[in-house]
């Protein structure tokens, strides 16, 4: 989603096997000048719909986060403040949405 499907771009990382390989692409000075302009506001907006569909889509992934219980979820992402909880700091909004996406799932 940092870049519009119609940048050549896009199609480059769609085609990449290992989603490492495809951030490690988007980082570099080429790609990192190109994706839209629009990315980091919206980021997280990204992220939520993209696991709203993940647990919609796949009735396997659903069951395995609800049987998370209540159990406190925690994305270990040491590169990433906000994404994760890295080495005992950081926001941790992924394991948030995912606790929300589990109670709603839930009822």
């Amino acid at each position: 989603m940092k870049f519009y499907a119609s940048d050549e771009r896009f199609g480059i990382i769609i085609g990449l096997k290992n989603p490492d390989d495809a951030r490690l692409l988007t980082k570099t000075p080429e790609y990192k000048i190109n994706r839209r302009k629009d990315f980091d506001k919206n980021k997280f907006d990204i992220m939520e719909r993209a696991l709203r569909a993940k647990f919609k889509q796949n009735t396997d992934a659903a069951e395995l986060l609800k049987s998370t219980g209540d159990a406190m979820l925690v994305k270990s992402c040491p590169v990433c403040y906000e994404c994760g909880f890295g080495e005992g700091s950081g926001m941790n909004r992924i394991g948030k949405v995912l606790m929300q996406i589990r109670a709603e799932i839930q009822k």
